[in-house]
């Protein structure tokens, strides 16, 4: 269940060289990772209605000498939250990182000072 001081950034990435992969903050917190996975799952559902080859965590192509930014994900397994065809073009295939966070966490605080 969503709750109101929860918060959901969907990043669109348009190049496969700014795919930084699903990077999350820091929680020990489970609740987080669980509503990740459900807001992921809701997300390609709808679309799924709109675009078509729609898959959840699908593995990345491994780099072949590419030079991406630092924080890019890098790895070998490296997967993106969501991967779909016909999203923005026809056939071009679009990738989306899902984020869930809690704007009140007190770990936000020295982030936004």
């Amino acid at each position: 269940m969503i709750k109101s001081d929860d918060a959901l950034e969907v990043k669109h990435v348009a190049f496969a060289d700014d795919l930084c992969g699903a990077s999350k903050l820091a929680t020990t917190d489970l609740f987080t990772d669980d509503m990740h996975d459900e807001i992921r799952d809701l997300l390609a559902t709808v679309i799924n209605e709109v675009a078509y080859d729609v898959s959840t965590e699908p593995a990345l192509t491994p780099l072949t000498g590419e030079v991406l930014p630092p924080s890019a994900n890098s790895a070998d397994h490296a997967r993106v939250d969501i991967a779909a065809r016909g999203f923005w073009q026809r056939c071009e295939k679009a990738f989306f990182d899902v984020r869930v966070f809690n704007p009140y966490a007190p770990t936000l605080d020295a982030r936004v000072s």
